[in-house]
């Protein structure tokens, strides 16, 4: 993943499109860090019909708008085949952490995948 050695910086996964492209773009980024201020907790706020815009996605016809989101256990339920299925659309896939904290390993427990597409 491109950008993933800076905890304060969103990165995309190289393997899929690049936003504003056709496919499933998945950009990921941590909530925050012990240094960074929450970032993409308003990620949390997104609802079924936002706009979603990412500078690299300016090359697009139409605006990205939310269609769903989840959330999924990291290790265990984490949702790939609905992450990085195949897409013949400008797609978006918003990864970030979700409470709760694990108090033993010190992190989230959770991801939140928030789904967008290029509106019809």
């Amino acid at each position: 993943m491109e950008g993933a050695e800076r905890p304060d910086f969103a990165g995309w996964w190289k393997a899929g499109a690049r936003p504003g492209q056709v496919g499933p773009a998945g950009i990921l980024r941590h909530v925050d860090s012990r240094t960074d201020l929450p970032c993409c907790v308003g990620f949390r706020r997104l609802q079924r019909g936002d706009d979603v815009h990412v500078d690299r996605a300016k090359r697009h016809d139409g605006p990205i708008e939310v269609t769903g989101d989840g959330t999924y256990e990291m290790k265990a339920a984490f949702p790939s085949d609905l992450v990085d299925h195949p897409s013949l659309e400008r797609e978006l896939r918003l990864v970030t952490c979700q409470d709760p904290i694990d108090p033993g390993a010190g992190h989230y427990r959770d991801n939140l995948v928030v789904f967008a597409a290029q509106a019809t």
